[in-house]
């Protein structure tokens, strides 16, 4: 997967779309598809402790996400989600 959308929403959709990371401030986790393409979710609590969200234009979530619980074993170097350089909402995404 070569580019990751940021879309924030209060709670998560249903069926989560591939190349979206949605954001719940509210909740403060992050979920998206694994970026494998094997279509798991992952979920991501957001806290100072684990994982940090940041959000300049772009998303980036760091230290990397890697979950070895899933068969894949997928990790990233860190996560940044981009959308004409600016975040989205479910309000003003395209799809």
């Amino acid at each position: 997967m070569t580019r990751i959308v940021p879309v924030f929403v209060t709670s998560f959709p249903a069926e989560l779309e591939p190349g979206h990371l949605y954001v719940s401030a509210q909740f403060s986790t992050a979920a998206h598809l694994c970026a494998c393409g094997c279509g798991r979710e992952v979920i991501t609590p957001l806290s100072p402790a684990q994982w940090v969200l940041m959000f300049d234009g772009t998303v980036t979530i760091r230290p990397s996400i890697g979950n070895w619980a899933l068969p894949c074993q997928p990790t990233t170097s860190s996560t940044t989600a981009r959308s004409n350089g600016r975040a989205t909402s479910p309000a003003t995404r395209s799809s």
